[in-house]
């Protein structure tokens, strides 16, 4: 029985990642992959059907720093801060920490395994258009935030922001401008 749970298991993660890969793909058990058949979001408009375009889809990693006076959880709220934002934009698909963990054990990697230089390899591992990072430090009583957009297909930056907050709740209540900000750069 214990042998039947984990090919199920193995299947279900399959499955997942190859329908976060494929978005506007369908997904036939025993066919495959359709190419033809898109599966993006339609609209009735006078009984006929209007196609909408897919969109794109990012992956918000979770914001690091180097110093150790910031601690885990104030990098978190950040994280989530910037997921919700970019989900609430309505411009992407956020890929959320709970699929990239599924995706990435189906790989044999870890989220925390992702130090400096892999954010665009991991993007692209989730199936993600866009990767954007975040980076904290701070210095005397500011916090300073800065937030990049990487391309995962061409590895190029493709939006960057900075800003300065006196606290880390400031830095929170300050991100949601600088994130939209992003979006419009990209």
């Amino acid at each position: 029985m214990e042998i039947i749970d984990k090919l199920c298991f193995v299947v279900a993660v399959a499955v997942i990642a190859i329908c976060i890969r494929c978005p506007n793909e369908a997904y036939n058990v025993s066919n495959g992959i359709n190419h033809e058949a898109n599966v993006s979001s339609t609209a009735s408009v006078n009984n006929e059907f209007v196609q909408r375009p897919a969109k794109k889809r990012i992956a918000v990693l979770d914001f690091r720093s180097t110093k150790t006076d910031i601690n885990e959880q104030e990098l978190l709220l950040l994280a989530d801060y910037a997921r919700e934002t970019m989900f609430k934009s309505g411009v992407f698909d956020v890929v959320t920490e709970e699929n990239a963990e599924i995706i990435l054990a189906s790989y044999g990697r870890e989220l925390e395994e992702c130090v400096d230089s892999c954010e665009i390899e991991f993007g692209a591992m989730l199936g993600a258009d866009y990767v954007l990072t975040g980076r904290l430090a701070k210095s005397g009583d500011y916090v300073f935030v800065s937030m990049s957009v990487h391309g995962t297909e061409s590895a190029r930056l493709r939006a960057k922001t900075s800003y300065k907050s006196k606290n880390i709740i400031e830095a929170r209540t300050n991100l949601e401008f600088h994130a939209l900000k992003l979006i419009k750069q990209i």
